[in-house]
């Protein structure tokens, strides 16, 4: 009988200790890091009752629509003039997960075509390519070019186009990457023949570059 009590307390002393564990580390995350939490919680169930099947197409656009979904909430609540290194570790660990499952269905399929998933598809697929490892951005990058254009959104393309120059060091095409400076204004990284970046952002349904740089600019909040 005492033996049982003595397990009983050591139990229950474990329990207190546990509790208090999950305790302290809830209160050192920031309320946001809770409440992104959450969220990527409840957007996950929306799924829960449809496990992964690349064959099924109405599958594939929910399962991108739900990951881009997450993936732009947690960047919405990312500061650029002051990054959270609680967000910016979530961010990473969501990244990889969704780069997963974009690999998955791009092992059944070329791409995520317009003409065979629909324009918002396309569109979710090339958010998730940006925020991929550089390798499969290559491989996307790469199937992109050899699709007719009526395929895929010729903005989002030259989007990851820039984006795989500028890590791989090289300039830049339509203009569309860049660095928040230390004044609090957004700068491009080095544009490609730049006298030449109005016609080609304007080959590629692009808005002037002026234009795209002042909206930049007051998605931040940098002009203040």
């Amino acid at each position: 009988m005492m033996r049982n009590y003595i397990k009983y307390g050591l139990f229950l002393v474990l329990t207190i200790m546990l509790f208090t564990i999950i305790v302290y580390y809830m209160k050192q995350q920031p309320p946001s890091i809770r409440i992104v939490n959450k969220e990527i919680h409840r957007i996950k169930k929306q799924l829960d009752g449809n496990p992964l099947n690349v064959n099924d197409k109405k599958w594939i656009k929910k399962k991108l629509a739900n990951m881009v979904e997450i993936d732009q909430l947690i960047r919405s609540y990312m500061d650029p003039k002051n990054p959270n290194k609680h967000l910016i570790s979530m961010m990473k660990r969501i990244d990889k997960e969704n780069s997963d499952y974009l690999r998955k269905i791009l092992n059944t399929y070329h791409w995520i075509t317009i003409s065979e998933f629909g324009e918002t598809a396309d569109a979710n697929a090339i958010t998730l390519a940006l925020h991929a490892p550089i390798e499969l951005q290559k491989i996307i990058l790469n199937r992109l070019e050899k699709l007719p254009k009526h395929e895929t959104n010729l903005n989002n393309f030259a989007t990851l186009y820039d984006r795989v120059a500028v890590r791989l060091g090289n300039p830049q095409r339509y203009g569309t990457q860049g660095i928040i400076t230390p004044e609090g204004k957004w700068q491009p990284y080095e544009i490609e023949e730049p006298e030449k970046l109005y016609e080609r952002r304007k080959s590629m349904n692009m808005m002037p570059y002026e234009e795209y740089k002042e909206k930049l600019n007051q998605l931040y909040n940098l002009n203040k």
